[in-house]
């Protein structure tokens, strides 16, 4: 249903991205910033009122070889959305991190392990912290003679069985909550033909 109301949105939107190879380090060094601002008039309680969004997102990653057996990743993404109203005083802003590590080594040919965490950190004022480190690691062997490939896999080994989210958009703050099923380990066996 289209209201009969005058309205208005603009959106401006302005992002950056730089990526370097250090031959020194043998790392990828990457970065991104990115800005974005919304402003809207909405209906809330019969009344039309002003909202201002701003979201900035600051990135950085770096990807390394230590040498032919080692290399890791490393992510990190900083987000900050603020939202509020000329019209009234009170305004909501929340502050988010992500970091993403990922380590792979492989010390003989027929052997890979993998170990990789996240960790999800949110800040609203009013209300307490939000903290997750997820983490996954696997292991495969490569039996060539035989043709054959064995994995064991364990995934949120740490056992993190509910997940809370916060999002901010204009003049609605959503909380999501979501039910994990906890540590889950799978072994695998792969023949080749």
């Amino acid at each position: 249903i289209l209201l009969p109301y005058p309205n208005n949105t603009n959106l401006w939107a302005a992002s950056g991205a730089i990526s370097k190879y250090s031959f020194v380090l043998a790392t990828t060094f990457s970065g991104g910033l990115q800005w974005q601002s919304a402003r809207s008039v909405l209906l809330q309680n019969k009344s039309l009122l002003p909202f201002n969004s701003t979201s900035v997102n600051a990135g950085f990653g770096a990807d390394t070889k230590v040498n032919e057996q080692l290399n890791f990743s490393y992510k990190a993404n900083l987000t900050q959305i603020d939202s509020h109203s000329p019209a009234e005083t009170s305004a909501q802003r929340i502050d988010q991190l992500l970091q993403q590590l990922v380590i792979n080594f492989s010390p003989s040919t027929p052997l890979q392990l993998k170990l990789s965490g996240e960790h999800y950190f949110t800040r609203q004022q009013g209300n307490p912290d939000l903290k997750y480190f997820f983490t996954d690691a696997s292991v495969k062997i490569h039996f060539n003679k035989f043709k054959f490939d064995l994995e064991l896999d364990a995934d949120n080994f740490l056992n993190i069985k509910r997940y809370n989210t916060l999002y901010l958009l204009a003049n609605s703050l959503m909380a999501n909550v979501y039910t994990l099923p906890g540590r889950i380990i799978l072994v695998k066996a792969v023949f080749r033909i």
